[in-house]
């Protein structure tokens, strides 16, 4: 499915409404001259602030440098109401810079400050935006908490115009935990204030979140009508940003419909009137919507052209997800145009950049990266050694030839021999200095081929310790004789994998994914099959939710995330299914992975779905999992998998499976026998994935009733 930028989120959380133009400079530099001239008194301090504010959403660490000046001089003069407009103004400065952990002392501070002045309306404001931050560092229980805490005293205060901040707050907390309903519920509070209030731009903003959670939960059409509303509400605001954005999350709306040609419309719409007003997070999304829209028409030199654009002003605005996704299109295009060398330097720069996007403290990604990465950079090294010495034999061969020319040349040219011969010495000292250099590259080579060989003795040696653990072909056919598991690491080593057990004349079955893949991965793997095995064969567990629940307890423990200071938020999805024959049921329990079962009398497809939360990680370790019992019928086929093979980019666009065509190919094989399921998966898999690299590990497990 095309993948498209929607805004609504960013524009409410961040509320960027103003635009930054050559007034507000011009404004910037008067007020910053008035300053240089200014007492310290409260007037400094009013001043102050009024400059932070206006650098917000254009230069944040500016606003935090004048804040904090505000803050010290209100101290220093014990003016209240300063100290107050400095904490918050230095907060959302905070906020707007990704200053999160650095905001939390300040909190304490402020929060402190309120209470010895005793004012429960300042505290209020202090604890919604300590639920912000709480909410920007990923720790959603103690945001809620202090969302909470100031509706308390909003309430206590009948401040209307808070409560509905609140409660929008609250709804964008629930909905990053994709805990629609409950999201759902206080964007309705939400709205229902600023109706109360008649805060027009307040219930715009409710309008666009509550649109942009339909469009999460995947009810397309609701996230348009309400995205129509926004854009008309802030069309008679008049906020052009706004109306900008609104018309460019109508086209991803209308992409993740597949109707793209109105898509392409609206992103045509937006684009202008986001140059207008100089929003560079619009311009940059819509420029990217554009391009992707020029490479699924095979427009590739427009698309590079468009990407570039958005390139170059995403470096410039510093924002990592829009340059991480610049790369990963500008790969498409220049695969598109056969230009693979372009291609492979892009996608390069993609892994890259995602690579540091996906460590929030972008602290330790070396030592996040697996061996079987290590090895790719060492082969890229020799392969560059060899084409750089071949390169030094073209010009030795030159050289030679050219050489010759100038022997020719004395003989004929008596008068410049002289010149020729300091020629022909300088061309020797060359090719000396040319052979010591293939001397040393070949001495280079040999040691890189030497260290290559030695890590990947190595990870082969850990591969069969893993396969050695996984459970052998002989168990799955005595306990799953019509089955099959299919298997493909991408690496040497594998982060995912499959389980079989038999306890109390009950089989059980799982797949599992475990965070990453390669070596990391298969650490974590060892560790989820050990737990497994103490989990049911040595408790006595086999119930799916409750092996799932005591999975999660001993994950948690096994990995010490039950101490906040730990930074591991490794973790695994599974699907796991208990087959009791004596009884015709099957019991079935999911983290993110869903159960298909096709019934062979209908040739009809069903899904149970999962419980939308992973085992170990930052999952709340008191959330307890779904088990779902379903009654048993001969020849129904049960299916299992983790997210490798719809995942995997591929086919003439180079785009993702898709689970959706998944579902359609397992129906389509259901009927035959599962060895041939099996070899027509593999086969499939294969001929999508072409010429590109392999994404992740593949597991698709298929039982027979």
């Amino acid at each position: 499915m095309k993948r498209s930028f929607n805004l609504f989120l960013f524009l409410i959380i961040l509320n960027l409404s103003q635009n930054f133009c050559l007034g507000q400079s011009k404004q910037l530099d008067s007020l910053e001259t008035v300053l240089k001239t200014a007492k310290q008194d409260t007037n400094r301090v009013k001043l102050l602030i009024k400059i932070a504010n206006r650098y917000r959403s254009v230069d944040p660490e500016k606003t935090v440098s004048y804040s904090k000046q505000a803050l010290q001089l209100s101290e220093s003069i014990h003016y209240t109401n300063g100290i107050f407009k400095s904490f918050e103004t230095l907060i959302h400065g905070m906020l707007y810079s990704n200053q999160y952990k650095e905001a939390l002392p300040f909190l304490k501070k402020w929060e402190t400050a309120c209470d010895s002045k005793g004012d429960l309306i300042e505290k209020a404001q202090c604890l919604n935006m300590k639920g912000q931050i709480y909410a920007q560092l990923g720790d959603y229980s103690k945001s809620v908490e202090n969302f909470f805490a100031a509706i308390k005293l909003d309430e206590t205060a009948d401040d209307k115009d808070a409560l509905a901040s609140d409660y929008g707050n609250i709804s964008l907390v629930y909905e990053d935990m994709k805990n629609y309903p409950t999201a759902l519920e206080y964007i309705a509070k939400a709205m229902k204030m600023d109706s109360i209030m008649d805060n027009k731009k307040g219930y715009a903003n409710a309008i666009g979140n509550l649109s942009n959670i339909y469009d999460e939960m995947g009810d397309h059409k609701k996230a348009l009508i309400y995205a129509l509303r926004f854009l008309l509400l802030e069309q008679d605001l008049g906020n052009e940003a706004r109306v900008a954005a609104a018309l460019s999350n109508i086209g991803s709306i209308y992409d993740a419909m597949n109707e793209h040609e109105k898509a392409i419309e609206y992103y045509m719409k937006s684009l202008p009137l986001a140059e207008k007003v100089g929003n560079d997070d619009i311009i940059i999304a819509n420029q990217l919507n554009i391009g992707n829209w020029y490479i699924d028409r095979s427009q590739f030199t427009q698309a590079i052209e468009m990407l570039k654009r958005a390139t170059a002003l995403a470096i410039e605005t510093g924002s990592k997800p829009h340059i991480s996704e610049c790369y990963r299109l500008l790969a498409l295009a220049y695969n598109g145009q056969k230009d693979f060398a372009k291609a492979y330097e892009y996608l390069d720069k993609f892994d890259q950049l995602r690579d540091t996007l996906l460590n929030e403290e972008n602290t330790r990604q070396i030592n996040q990266m697996s061996a079987m990465y290590e090895k790719d950079k060492q082969q890229i090294k020799i392969d560059a050694l060899e084409k750089e010495k071949t390169l030094s034999s073209q010009i030795i061969e030159k050289q030679n030839n050219f050489r010759n020319v100038l022997i020719l040349v004395v003989v004929l040219i008596v008068l410049l021999a002289v010149a020729l011969f300091i020629g022909f010495n300088n061309k020797r000292k060359d090719n000396r200095l040319l052979e010591l250099r293939n001397v040393e590259i070949q001495k280079q080579k040999e040691i890189i081929t030497e260290s290559n060989k030695s890590m990947t003795d190595s990870i082969n040696y850990a591969k069969r310790i893993q396969e050695s653990v996984l459970p052998a072909k002989e168990v799955k056919y005595n306990l799953f004789p019509d089955a099959f598991v299919l298997y493909q690491p991408r690496d040497i080593v594998s982060g995912d994998f499959y389980w079989f057990a038999e306890k109390n004349n009950k089989r059980i079955i799982a797949a599992v994914d475990c965070t990453g893949h390669g070596v990391p991965g298969a650490f974590m793997s060892m560790v989820g099959i050990g737990q497994l095995n103490n989990i049911v064969l040595q408790n006595n567990i086999t119930k799916p939710a409750e092996i799932l629940n005591q999975l999660q307890i001993n994950i948690h423990s096994a990995l010490k995330q039950n101490n906040k200071d730990t930074s591991a938020k490794d973790g695994m999805d599974i699907a796991i299914c208990t087959f009791d024959k004596e009884n015709k049921k099957i019991e079935f329990a999911g983290a993110n992975r869903p159960l298909i079962i096709i019934n062979k009398q209908k040739n009809t497809l069903s899904t149970i779905d999962p419980d939308h939360f992973s085992i170990g990680g930052t999952d709340d370790i008191e959330k307890t999992f779904t088990n779902h019992v379903l009654d048993l019928s001969s020849g129904d086929c049960f299916y299992i998998f983790t997210d490798g093979f719809a995942d995997q980019f591929g086919g003439a666009k180079g785009k993702k499976f898709r689970i959706k065509n998944l579902k359609e190919l397992l129906l389509s094989i259901s009927q035959k026998k599962m060895s041939e399921q099996e070899e027509i998966l593999s086969k499939i898999f294969t001929e999508w994935k072409g010429n590109l690299e392999q994404v992740d590990d593949i597991l698709v497990i298929g039982i027979r009733a």
